[in-house]
C-alpha cells in the first residue's frame, strides 16, 4: 500500500516459475490450460516469459517461494528490501 492506495490484480493465467541449473529463474505465463504443461500450449499471443538474471529479483523469487511453502513463518510480515546503488550491502 503506498499513499494509503492498495491496488489488487485479477487475472486468468496460468504462472510457472522455473528454476535453471546456472540459478536463473523463468517465470512464464499463459492462458489456463489443465492438461497442458508450458511449452505445450499453442497459440503465439496466449503465452510469454522473462528470463530472470538479477540476483535482487532472483532473492526476491526464492524468498516467495518460502511465502508459499510456509506461510505461518512470515507471520510477522518480514520485508523484503535491497540497498540502493549508492548504499554498501
Amino acid at each position: 500500500m503506498e499513499n494509503g492506495h492498495s491496488e489488487t490484480w485479477t487475472f486468468d493465467r496460468d504462472v510457472w516459475f522455473d528454476r535453471d541449473i546456472d540459478g536463473r529463474w523463468l517465470v512464464w505465463a499463459g492462458r489456463h490450460n489443465a492438461t497442458a504443461l508450458p511449452d505445450e500450449v499453442e497459440g503465439e499471443g496466449d503465452t510469454g516469459a522473462i528470463v530472470v538474471k538479477d540476483p535482487t529479483v532472483i532473492a526476491f523469487i526464492n524468498l516467495l517461494g518460502e511465502l508459499i511453502a510456509d506461510p505461518a513463518r512470515f507471520r510477522d510480515e518480514p520485508t523484503f528490501s535491497c540497498p540502493r546503488d549508492d548504499e554498501t550491502p
